[in-house]
């Protein structure tokens, strides 16, 4: 059943075996088991810890397209909390990614935007020893992944918060596209 898959997977994830969590997460769906959101977390994160975010990403999508996750977007804002941080980091390259597309071209996100991006983390309350994670964990994300090309800041009034100014984020995408352009006309003899 799927708490046995979940605990598998979630061994696996401990156990630094990646590859043993995908072929339980693709048994689990031969044997017509769906998985949950605490699935997909646990094998997120065991491929974000093997130091697979391409394969983690493609485990996100596949959880979006199946209704999990679905809640933490809105067009507003997102809000991770409740989420570890290997799942946080992906729905937040996955919201990246969407930006940079087409809008017919989009899977999940409307990202079309006039304001902020609003990425809630909260502070850490709810947090073992009540130390924030999620908060550092994506500015750290974005200081390393985006080098000062897309800025994130966190919000002057809420901790909790952190903020992509429309500005940054339409500069950004407007750079990411212009790219992907150069790199088709590239390919095209």
């Amino acid at each position: 059943d799927v708490i046995t898959y979940n605990a598998a997977i979630s061994a696996c994830e401990k156990g630094d075996q990646w590859e043993t969590a995908l072929s339980l997460l693709a048994e689990m769906r031969d044997h017509g088991i769906t998985p949950d959101e605490i699935t997909y977390s646990a094998a997120i994160m065991a491929c974000e810890k093997g130091k697979q975010p391409d394969r983690a990403f493609d485990i996100f999508r596949e959880a979006l397209s199946g209704g999990v996750f679905v809640t933490l977007w809105n067009k507003k804002d997102v809000d991770l909390h409740g989420l570890c941080v290997p799942v946080a980091r992906t729905a937040i390259r996955s919201i990246l990614i969407d930006a940079t597309v087409r809008p017919t071209e989009r899977q999940f996100h409307d990202c079309e935007r006039d304001g902020d991006l609003i990425i809630i983390t909260g502070r850490g309350k709810h947090s073992e020893g009540g130390e924030a994670l999620l908060r550092p964990a994506i500015s750290a994300m974005f200081d390393h992944d985006f080098k000062g090309e897309l800025e994130c800041r966190e919000d002057a009034q809420n901790a909790g918060i952190l903020v992509i100014p429309a500005a940054s984020m339409q500069a950004w995408v407007a750079r990411r596209r212009a790219a992907r352009r150069d790199e088709v006309r590239v390919d095209v003899p």
